[in-house]
């Protein structure tokens, strides 16, 4: 073990959980997944990991998974190597020699227009998600940010309503929506229940629902 680390683990799994330990719930699921298919694919302790490895899962990666997901998986990996050589845990990073691939950036082709949004919300079956929507749009969150979201974070404002939003960066800010007031809801609920609970998955880490749009906005926004 070296003397000058500044960490207590002596296993990979020990390390993994230590990298993860910061970071938010969304990011710790998904770069959970990212290393143990990492792990699996190269069948050996991180100390012992080459080059070579690195460059044939980038290879396969290529050959199986969007670019978009390549860059994902390869930044989660290199940010794992840099975290094990800045603590002391390894001593050479050889994530560094691997270059994290650049991707088309088609943040514009998913952002909705005004009508687009309006028919989304319009096509709604029930209460809970029309209201999920109408908050989403109207206060600009993500899903991460609606998903954590309890009774207690929802208030009247005016003819609206007003959300206390603890959002990305691990920074809390006020979130107005005018001509949206969920409290027009007579909410049966304790005030730290999540507001929206997931109809489909139980197994969430917060029982929040699942959905795949990132943000939604107006393209004049």
């Amino acid at each position: 073990m070296n003397i000058n680390a500044l960490t207590r683990a002596d296993s990979d799994r020990e390390i993994i959980l230590i990298w993860l330990g910061d970071k938010s719930r969304t990011t710790q699921v998904s770069y959970r997944s990212i290393v143990s298919q990492f792990l699996l694919f190269v069948a050996q302790p991180l100390s012992d990991v080459a080059l070579e490895d690195l460059q044939l899962l980038h290879r396969r990666l290529q050959l199986t998974d969007q670019p978009h997901t390549v860059a994902n998986k390869i930044r989660a990996i290199k940010s794992l190597f840099s975290f094990c050589v800045k603590v002391g845990y390894l001593q050479v990073n050889v994530g560094s020699f691997i270059k994290c691939p650049k991707v088309k950036d088609k943040l514009a082709e998913r952002v909705l227009s005004a009508d687009e949004c309006k028919k989304l919300i319009g096509a709604t079956r029930n209460h809970r998600d029309r209201a999920l929507l109408s908050l989403m749009y109207a206060c600009e969150l993500r899903v991460s940010e609606v998903c954590n979201l309890t009774w207690n974070d929802l208030q009247p404002h005016l003819d609206g309503g007003k959300a206390t939003i603890f959002g990305k960066g691990a920074e809390t800010a006020p979130s107005i929506g005018a001509g949206f007031s969920p409290l027009a809801w007579d909410c049966p609920y304790c005030s730290r229940d999540f507001t929206f609970k997931s109809l489909i998955s139980p197994i969430l880490p917060n029982d929040g629902p699942r959905c795949n749009t990132a943000r939604l906005r107006t393209k004049t926004s």
